[in-house]
């Protein structure tokens, strides 16, 4: 049962005291409270998860930004059309950072590895102002 206490001040002379009264609310009231409590907990969690998304978002897309510095997450977005199924790089073929500078591609089935080429060759042209060159060895 919830309370609601209400302070009340009587006029009195000096010296008198205030006093601090105490009422149960009736049911329709404890509902009503009880929704109001329930709407903002799920509001807070609704924006806690756009939130926790937003954060992961912002993440990822760093993840991508070239520092001058060969990283595996740079390929996350790079898709191959495998069997007429646009795939990730990433589930196509292992990538490794050798050295600073270089990535390396090695894909899993040695079929698909025009089509990985031709995906790269896209992005690198869209994008020619990153300085990139693509070597291949079998």
């Amino acid at each position: 049962m919830a309370f609601v206490s209400t302070f009340s001040t009587s006029l009195r002379p000096a010296g008198g005291s205030s006093t601090c009264e105490s009422r149960p609310l009736n049911r329709a009231s404890q509902r009503k409270m009880i929704r109001i409590f329930m709407a903002q907990d799920e509001q807070l969690k609704r924006a806690e998860d756009r939130m926790k998304k937003t954060v992961e978002t912002v993440k990822s897309n760093f993840n991508t930004v070239r520092t001058g510095r060969a990283n595996a997450s740079m390929l996350d977005r790079v898709v191959v059309p495998y069997y007429e199924v646009d795939t990730p790089l990433n589930q196509l073929a292992s990538i490794s950072i050798p050295s600073a500078t270089t990535i390396q591609i090695d894909p899993y089935d040695k079929s698909v590895l025009g089509d990985i080429e031709r995906s790269l060759m896209v992005i690198i042209a869209a994008a020619s102002s990153i300085g990139c060159h693509l070597v291949t060895s079998s």
